[in-house]
């Protein structure tokens, strides 16, 4: 052990033994140190918020691109529902599964829909296009939402298409052609005789299609049908009495025989002021009637979107309104069924008897004689 001095020993026991002596810190530097810390406070939250906005703005981006990157449906597109009934026989073929078609069957893509002869069976979409089916026919629903496709497998198939917003294709399909409308009334048959290299008849009753077949289009319009050549397309069409075939030289038994000389080709006549004025009332006549169709699918479609709507006051007003104006329109049965589903009591029950005497085989029967028999 060190030997300190005895003054040396004193003063280092009495600097041992003395408290610290801390100074007080001053006002000024008191508000600095608060203001320093609410400062830091402020940054902290500051950065907290930009890295929040960040996450979001990530988050954002991510989604704009999946939806970039999905289908069209996604982004929006109404689905088009299809509801279809069918009578005794129809069968509904369905995810490999087969099965009768009742009423009010909701079809998906890739349904077929098997009619036997003797029977038909009813599609109605909610764009209120209407599909007849008629006996010994096959049809399928190939795509129901941006693009309505069917395809006609079989027998003969009845379309009366409401308007086709833009955007949307409705398109019939056969073994051997297409045909595309905008709205109107058509029938398509598959599996006919060969004609014109083809087994599809397309008969137009209003409005105008598109036949397409190996690479060319024919438009077809009211009143007439494809293939042009087709001696029953052309009956089906246009009531034309067949020509006479010449008749056949027999010999005489008394006299030689004697071969006619051959006849002068035939010549078209020079078109003629009535031959121009039947051209321009036939005309004038397919704009009217496409004018109509087009008036009928506007009011139907402002009553199907007022029922969507839950407006059924308003969907009954302008179901009523087309029936009044188009009584023999082709939506005029659609009509009659959707106004007779969305009244109540006794005003449903003389809607579905009125429905039964004017279609006492339309495509509700069933469902019209259960309302006319509610108490």
């Amino acid at each position: 052990m060190i030997d300190r001095p005895p003054l040396a020993r004193a003063a280092t026991d009495r600097l041992a033994s003395a408290e610290p002596k801390i100074a007080a810190p001053s006002a000024s530097a008191r508000d600095a140190a608060v203001a320093a810390i609410a400062q830091a406070i402020v940054a902290s939250a500051r950065a907290r918020r930009r890295r929040r906005i960040a996450w979001a703005a990530a988050a954002v981006a991510a989604s704009v691109a999946a939806l970039a990157s999905a289908p069209l449906l996604s982004r929006g597109t109404r689905a088009t529902e299809v509801v279809a009934q069918g009578g005794d026989g129809v069968m509904l073929s369905h995810a490999g599964a087969v099965a009768p078609l009742g009423a009010g069957i909701a079809l998906a893509g890739g349904d077929r829909v098997h009619v036997p002869h003797g029977a038909t069976a009813t599609l109605s979409l909610s764009t209120g296009t209407r599909v007849d089916v008629e006996g010994g026919s096959d049809l399928a629903l190939v795509a129901k939402d941006s693009d309505q496709i069917f395809s006609v497998d079989g027998g003969a198939t009845r379309f009366t298409v409401a308007k086709v917003e833009a955007g949307r294709r409705f398109v019939v399909r056969t073994a051997d052609a297409e045909v595309e409308v905008r709205g109107t009334a058509f029938r398509v048959a598959a599996g006919q005789p060969a004609c014109e290299g083809t087994t599809t008849r397309v008969w137009v009753s209003e409005g105008k299609v598109v036949v397409r077949r190996n690479g060319h289009e024919w438009p077809v319009g009211a009143g007439a049908g494809w293939p042009l050549g087709c001696a029953e397309t052309a009956a089906s069409t246009v009531a034309v009495p067949p020509e006479s075939p010449p008749a056949a030289v027999v010999p005489s038994a008394h006299a030689p025989a004697t071969v006619a000389p051959p006849a002068a080709p035939a010549t078209q006549p020079p078109p003629t002021k009535e031959t121009k004025e039947t051209k321009e009332t036939k005309e004038a006549k397919e704009a009217k009637a496409a004018s109509d169709l087009a008036a009928q699918n506007d009011v139907f479609a402002e009553a199907t979107a007022r029922k969507r709507g839950g407006d059924r006051a308003g969907a009954v007003a302008a179901y009523e309104r087309l029936l009044a104006k188009w009584p023999s329109g082709p939506l005029a049965e659609t009509a009659a069924i959707e106004r007779m589903r969305l009244l109540q009591g006794a005003s449903r029950r003389d809607a579905a008897k009125s429905y039964l005497a004017r279609w006492p085989n339309g495509s509700a029967r069933a469902e019209a004689q259960a309302f006319a028999a509610e108490p």
